[in-house]
């Protein structure tokens, strides 16, 4: 089934501001695990296998400060909207009527204690951020497919670890609820939940992505709404770096 648009609603930690205004060595350019074993294949006969074990010394070493940058700005992003919780809450009854007072801090857009900011990055093209942009860009990178249309909207969400995606997807062949879910669960790297919805806490310290609330789209006949979400400490660029190169052996 070729993807032919996604609607995504992409849900941030608070301290992901904080992470990304400090840079973390992120390996961009390599593919999702899941998604690109052949492209890490055809990679791998580019570069030759020495090239490839020589690389995964720094690729770790990657991995481990990402995690150690990753920690000490999700701490940064923490103590701000430990901040303003604080601030805000000594007049509860403004946050109830308005009236309240603005905290302050420059980490952040809009104030983010007590409340959800729909804006995560810096305003680009077109009123998107570039964090929306990125929402765009990589998609299309990692399906290979560039023409498939993105409607990005990234909001940040005060929780302690975890990102999570509402993806509305229509495809070129109508797929069915049944079809979706059995798909879902023969991919690697994702644990699919029927039962209950995944939220961020059940994501924390787990390399799967948790995908639930999975439906049919009213709007679209044969498309899918669904809901998914991971630990974006453990479930980052790097950590797909070392697991591309495990997977090369």
């Amino acid at each position: 089934h070729g993807i032919r648009s996604i609607q995504i609603r992409d849900a941030e930690t608070a301290g992901a501001e904080a992470q990304r205004a400090q840079p973390c060595g992120e390996i961009r350019q390599l593919p999702v695990r899941e998604l690109g074993r052949h492209r890490a294949l055809h990679r791998e006969l580019l570069r030759g296998s020495p090239a490839q074990r020589d690389a995964e010394p720094f690729e770790i070493l990657a991995e481990a400060r990402d995690r150690g940058a990753a920690a000490a700005n999700l701490v940064r992003g923490m103590d701000e909207l430990a901040r303003q919780n604080d601030l805000l809450a000594s007049d509860r009854q403004a946050l109830v009527v308005g009236g309240w007072s603005d905290p302050g801090g420059d980490l952040f857009p809009r104030p983010i204690g007590w409340n959800v900011v729909p804006h995560a990055g810096n305003l680009v093209e077109a009123g998107y951020t570039d964090e929306e942009w990125k929402l765009v860009n990589e998609t299309r990178k990692i399906l290979e497919a560039p023409e498939v249309e993105v409607e990005p909207t990234c909001v940040r969400v005060p929780v302690m670890v975890g990102h999570a995606v509402v993806a509305s997807m229509t495809f070129d062949v109508p797929i069915g609820i049944e079809e979706a879910i059995q798909l879902l669960k023969e991919s690697p790297g994702i644990e699919v939940w029927t039962d209950r919805a995944p939220t961020p806490l059940d994501s924390a310290g787990k390399d799967v992505v948790l995908v639930g609330r999975i439906r049919e789209s009213l709007g679209h006949s044969g498309g899918i709404n669904l809901w998914a979400v991971g630990d974006n400490l453990r479930k980052g660029a790097a950590l797909n770096a070392v697991q591309i190169a495990e997977l090369l052996g």
